[in-house]
């Protein structure tokens, strides 16, 4: 019976695509151009070389698209970035996180050259939201704490952006939450 139902269930994916074409339909494949946003994850370039990497991913590839926008599951695409403002991954002077493993409290300490707007996102390991917070930092330096006492524990992503004039800069950070 399984081998019927997989034979039927092609057949019938066969016959759609042969009427999509017949009917004079204009089906084409997805092109690269279109960036994906996944759960969570980040480049880094070193070198030459770039990582790119996300968390949450599913196993199942599916696209759905409407007008010019397309969304896949499952894959990584090229960045494309903003041509208004710079997009740079902010360095690891600009930026502490700690404790890690944390089990109450994780302190974000900032040490940027000039004031602007602070977003931390946490999120889970499907890619849930957990904590979004968005802050004025006036000199750039201001000590920002998220209060994690009441998650389970396990493993999160932090992922942090700090917009100024003319630039977005970037990390992300693994967060192990205990007891």
């Amino acid at each position: 019976m399984i081998c019927k139902f997989n034979v039927m269930h092609q057949l019938k994916l066969f016959t759609a695509c042969i009427g999509l074409l017949a009917c004079g339909q204009n089906v084409s494949a997805q092109s690269i151009s279109p960036s994906v946003l996944n759960a969570s994850g980040g480049s880094q370039s070193i070198g030459p070389n770039t990582f790119e990497w996300s968390v949450g991913e599913m196993t199942l590839v599916s696209t759905a698209s409407a007008g010019s926008v397309v969304v896949t599951q499952g894959l990584l695409q090229p960045v494309q970035a903003p041509s208004a403002i710079g997009n740079t991954v902010m360095s690891l002077e600009e930026l502490s996180v700690f404790p890690v493993p944390a089990s109450s409290v994780l302190n974000i300490k900032p040490a940027f050259k000039q004031g602007g707007s602070l977003d931390l996102l946490l999120l889970d390991a499907t890619g849930r939201t957990i904590v979004h917070s968005e802050t004025v930092l006036k000199s750039g330096t201001e000590m920002q704490q998220l209060n994690i006492s009441a998650l389970a524990n396990g493993s999160y992503m932090l992922n942090v952006s700090y917009k100024t004039a003319g630039t977005l800069s970037h990390q992300s950070y693994k967060i192990q939450k205990i007891n």
